[in-house]
């Protein structure tokens, strides 16, 4: 998936940082369950980097606003 993002940034000139849908994905998950060992079990990482490098980035209520983010549907602007 991340090369497949990679080239259609690419493809599209949008500029994209190394790694940038994992490390969202951990802020905003923390940020949620507010449990940095599971975070790290599910992203393979340890928790003392989860506290160190996220656990402040992001709030609960923007968790929820990434993670309710869905494409649009056909027709709909």
């Amino acid at each position: 998936m991340s090369k497949a993002w990679t080239t259609a940034a690419a493809k599209l000139e949008i500029p994209y940082k190394r790694n940038a849908m994992r490390n969202s994905y951990v802020s905003y998950r923390v940020a949620k369950i507010r449990d940095s060992q599971i975070v790290a079990e599910e992203t393979g990482n340890s928790a003392t980097v989860i506290k160190r490098d996220y656990l402040s980035l992001a709030t609960p209520e923007e968790s929820d606003a990434w993670f309710a983010t869905m494409p649009k549907k056909r027709g709909q602007q």
